[in-house]
């Protein structure tokens, strides 16, 4: 099934490891076919921006999602490192790394996405 997506003007996504950019002042209106790995700007992480233990993780997984790399490893250094800083996380690493191991990359960056962004209460209604 194909992805719609509409950007707006200077906004981005990748695909794999290539970065597309709406150049245009306007609003740009996309249809995508195909199985690449596709990732909004809002859903990125850069190196810059990983600034706590759980973004550094973040990031690991967005690489192994997009593509960029196909060794987990660094992953799960990052989780331990993760775990001994905030322990809590720890439900959110174990439903992160069944995802993994089942080759659901963007499911585990949902996983992180909460423990990053997490929600409020205005955010949820109360």
């Amino acid at each position: 099934m194909p992805l719609k997506m509409t950007l707006e003007p200077q906004e981005w996504f990748m695909v794999g490891d290539t970065k597309v950019v709406n150049i245009w002042n306007e609003k740009a209106k996309l249809r995508i076919d195909g199985a690449a790995p596709i990732l909004r700007q809002a859903h990125t992480m850069s190196e810059q921006d990983t600034d706590t233990p759980a973004k550094r993780v973040y990031l690991a997984v967005q690489l192994l999602y997009l593509g960029m790399t196909s060794n987990p490893e660094k992953y799960f250094i990052l989780v331990e490192s993760l775990l001994k800083e905030n322990p809590a996380a720890g439900d959110t690493v174990r439903k992160a790394n069944e995802q993994v191991a089942a080759g659901s990359y963007y499911g585990a960056l949902r996983e992180y996405r909460k423990i990053i962004e997490p929600r409020t209460a205005l955010d949820i209604g109360g």
